[in-house]
């Protein structure tokens, strides 16, 4: 059999820990968490950068005016008021007030928006949507 030596952790060399090799592993630790900080920062400001430039979509339920027949694969031109409460998609041609005195009903649709939605109530938004079977796809037009 093997023989071990025992070693007594009192009697050890105080040299073998010296001070910087703590230094270093503290240097080690902060340069992880920052790192992970930094990762977090930039998910959390990337994430709503990118909505913002309408590579992310975000969809909500929005009552949609609508005039005449939308098919399913069919594009118009619309616009939202900045917080995209109300879309109107006239057919072209026609504007939102012949819309608003023909007397239809809009429905309600999941509108996925690609773009910046400003969240005021003064900035008219354009949209370019695309009508799908049940939901409704809108790029902003810059």
């Amino acid at each position: 059999m093997a023989e071990f030596e025992e070693i007594d952790l009192a009697e050890s060399d105080p040299r073998q820990y010296s001070a910087s090799s703590e230094r270093r592993n503290l240097v080690k630790g902060s340069v992880c968490l920052i790192l992970i900080g930094l990762a977090i920062w930039l998910g959390w400001f990337g994430w709503g950068c990118l909505q913002r430039i309408g590579w992310i979509e975000q969809s909500r339920v929005v009552d949609v005016h609508m005039s005449g027949d939308w098919l399913a694969g069919e594009y118009r031109s619309c616009q939202t008021d900045g917080r995209a409460d109300v879309l109107f998609c006239p057919n072209s041609g026609e504007s939102q007030t012949d819309m608003a005195a023909s007397g239809q009903t809009p429905r309600s649709f999941s509108v996925g928006f690609y773009g910046n939605i400003t969240g005021k109530p003064e900035d008219p938004l354009n949209w370019k949507c695309k009508r799908e079977t049940d939901s409704i796809s809108c790029h902003a037009l810059r």
